[in-house]
C-alpha cells in the first residue's frame, strides 16, 4: 500500500541476490554472513574489515553465534540454494541462473 512498495521490493531483491554473490566462494558455497553488530555490541571492528564491505555491512565468518561457530551447520547451504532455486523457477533471472550455476559446480551437477 506503500507508495514506494514495489520499488522498495525490487531493490530489496536485487540486494539480496548482490548479497549471495558477494558471500559465494569460487567454489559455489556460500561463506559467513554480514553484520552491523560487531561483538554484539555495534562496535567498530578491526580496521581491515572496512576495505570490503557489504554496502557498510562487515563481513563476518560465523554471522549468527560463535560456540560452536554458526557456519557449521550445513543446512545454510541446502535452504539458501532452494529459496533461491525456487526464486529462478518462477522468474528465470539470469542473475540467480549464475549464482545456482556456482553452486551446482559444487554438487557435480553440469
Amino acid at each position: 500500500k506503500g507508495a514506494t512498495a514495489v520499488e522498495d521490493w525490487a531493490k530489496s531483491l536485487e540486494r539480496q541476490l548482490e548479497l549471495y554473490e558477494y558471500l559465494q566462494t569460487e567454489e559455489g558455497a556460500f561463506a559467513g554472513g554480514v553484520t552491523n553488530s560487531w561483538k554484539g555490541r555495534y562496535e567498530s571492528p578491526d580496521s581491515d574489515l572496512y576495505v570490503d564491505t557489504f554496502h557498510g555491512l562487515f563481513y563476518d565468518w560465523e554471522p549468527v553465534y560463535h560456540d560452536p561457530p554458526s557456519n557449521r551447520w550445513f543446512g545454510m547451504q541446502p535452504w539458501s540454494a532452494d529459496r533461491l532455486a525456487q526464486y529462478y523457477y518462477v522468474t528465470g533471472d539470469p542473475q540467480a541462473q549464475g549464482i545456482l550455476a556456482k553452486v551446482g559446480e559444487l554438487g557435480g551437477i553440469k
